[in-house]
């Protein structure tokens, strides 16, 4: 089944522009992009909406499956040790309660996790 995530601010962490939604099957990103996109992409029987509710969407974090963010310093978002959000890799993401790009270095650890993936499935 596809599962389309929309109405997010979707940071990937692969250099291109932030996305605002994306499909997962089978616990991989198939496609990242609009939310019109998207939708229209995976319309379908087989589909599931998930509203991220305009929450910032991140990679998954080391530890933060734990529930806390855990970053080795503030403005930590190297892909090779956070993931990235991109077709093909293990959909394992967060759901932030805010940017961290939009809250001053000492706030970030203060974001609330709304919730965390692991391979395309809320833990």
């Amino acid at each position: 089944m596809k599962q389309v995530y929309y109405n997010g601010k979707v940071y990937t962490n692969t250099g291109g522009n932030p996305a605002q939604a994306f499909i997962v099957e089978n616990g991989k990103f198939l496609a990242i992009g609009t939310d019109e996109d998207m939708v229209t992409m995976a319309l379908g029987p087989a589909m599931a909406l998930f509203d991220l509710k305009n929450g910032f969407v991140c990679p998954n974090f080391e530890g933060s499956a734990e529930s806390y963010l855990d970053f080795n310093s503030d403005r930590d978002f190297d892909e090779s040790v956070r993931g990235r959000i991109a077709r093909g890799e293990s959909a394992d993401f967060v759901v932030l309660g805010k940017s961290p790009f939009e809250v001053p270095d000492s706030d970030i650890k203060k974001i609330p996790i709304l919730s965390v993936y692991k391979g395309g499935k809320e833990k």
